[in-house]
């Protein structure tokens, strides 16, 4: 029978500037084989203008019941895009037999030398360092973006191998001046953390937070972690090493906000796998009806914004419909809001609208229409193909006012149309505002009649 005993921690996040990037090459690198290049793009980053960190997890190979391969004969290089010649050395001839460069973090924040540490090198530690002193606080002030490279090689000492599973750079930069938490998480290993590391990745596919975990010390433990996200849907992703996923009959996981509400929970214990992922979302309000135009699948609070066309739709019809709500405002280019594609051929029939709008500047010539409201048919070329709707007022308009009418037409469109609402001004520094943009049509999507065709039977 097993017992676990678990040990809880909580660690406090600040907010992160998705500037975290990982690779998952998974290599086997043969002893003497010379130096392996495993390749890492970083973009949006810029200038370093702090103390970055390189992460990496490499394992020893096993022969039955030994380990046949010396963690000193593993060096490590980090070569940057702006200095491809050269580059830090990480770590070289450290270690002895067995043990691993188990989620071993290089940065000069660290306190203690990768020289002055011990295997299985689980933490933070100060890179080795080039002979000339330089070290990755070299690298401050220069720009990240571009493709980084971590150099490998494992010295012909044996005939073993190691494994290189995954390697990351952290730009972050964390700043304590914007701390907030409303998002929580709780994290159980089991009695091989070292194998785990778990992310929390944005809809662009940037990493914002992570952690893994050393082995031994953190075996069957408990983390806790409080965030700093912005409502939305995030990806949160585990990563086991070894393949064979969690060991435990815990909970492996739970995600939950401020209020106490679940967002996600974790996997069936002694369920395998390299890579999970599930998707949560935090406080992301919308409309919840699906029957309705402006319908959100991914919002968990309904936040009362839900639009219903007002058009009767016949068996032959297709409804398209869509609402836009924020003050925009030009004095310049006409505003492009609402955007409407229409995605199937037919016959434009009805379109309903309710704009809210107005205009402000000084009316020399008060009732002179300088400005108004317009909607647009536009074909695949962004060509105008109809202009369906224009709508003004006599200056001045100094408070919202809605333009609101229901015309009939008889268009032919085809899929990739769309339907624009814009504002325009007709004279320079004439500003034009609207801040609602309530929009609704059908198409006829019948086919067209066929003509009658008379066959002549008599000779």
């Amino acid at each position: 029978m097993r017992f676990i005993f678990l040990i809880s921690f909580i660690v406090f996040f600040t907010y992160a500037k998705a500037q975290i990037f990982y690779a998952e090459p998974f290599s086997t690198i043969p002893a003497g084989d010379g130096w392996q290049n495993f390749n890492l793009d970083v973009s949006g980053v810029g200038i370093i203008d702090c103390n970055f960190k390189l992460c990496i997890n490499i394992n020893n190979s096993y022969y039955g019941f030994f380990n046949l391969n010396e963690l000193e004969d593993i060096d490590i290089r980090l070569i940057p895009p702006f200095d491809e010649n050269n580059g830090i050395r990480v770590s070289t001839n450290n270690g002895s037999w067995g043990d691993d460069y188990n989620n071993t973090c290089f940065t000069m924040d660290a306190s203690i030398s990768i020289n002055d540490g011990s295997d299985p090198y689980c933490g933070d530690y100060i890179p080795e360092g080039n002979n000339n002193g330089d070290n990755f606080n070299s690298y401050l002030d220069s720009l990240a973006d571009g493709t980084w490279t971590l150099r490998v090689r494992d010295q012909p000492n044996n005939q073993s191998t190691c494994e290189l599973y995954w390697w990351s750079l952290d730009f972050s930069c964390e700043e304590t001046t914007n701390i907030c938490s409303n998002a929580n998480l709780t994290f159980t290993t089991d009695d091989y953390a070292e194998e785990l590391l778990w992310q929390i990745v944005n809809n662009d596919n940037q990493i914002l937070y992570h952690d893994n975990y050393c082995k031994d010390d953190d075996d069957d433990s408990t983390f806790n972690y409080q965030f700093c996200l912005e409502n939305g849907c995030y990806d949160f992703i585990v990563y086991d090493s070894y393949g064979d996923g969690f060991l435990t009959d815990n909970n492996t996981f739970e995600i939950s906000d401020n209020s106490g509400n679940i967002l996600l929970e974790g996997i069936n214990p002694n369920t395998d796998f390299d890579m999970y992922v599930e998707q949560f979302c935090l406080d992301l309000n919308g409309c919840t009806d699906p029957s309705a135009c402006n319908y959100e699948p991914d919002a968990n609070a309904d936040d009362g914004s839900c639009y219903y066309s007002p058009l009767d739709v016949n068996s032959c019809e297709i409804l398209f419909c869509d609402t836009q709500e924020g003050e925009q405002s030009t004095n310049d280019d006409p505003i492009e809001y609402l955007n409407i594609p229409i995605t199937e051929s037919g016959t434009l029939n009805e379109l309903y609208y309710n704009i809210s709008w107005h205009s402000q500047s000084n009316c020399d010539n008060p009732g002179e229409e300088y400005s108004g409201v317009r909607i647009r048919l536009y074909d695949q070329n962004n060509d105008i193909v109809n202009e369906l709707v224009v709508e003004s007022e006599g200056c001045p308009v100094s408070d919202y006012i809605l333009f609101s009418s229901t015309d009939s037409y008889d268009l032919t469109v085809e899929t990739g149309y769309y339907i624009q609402v814009e504002a325009w001004r007709q004279y320079p520094n004439w500003w034009s505002y609207i801040n609602l943009a309530e929009v609704s049509f059908t198409i006829d999507v019948s086919p067209s009649p066929q003509p009658i065709v008379n066959i002549n039977t008599n000779n």
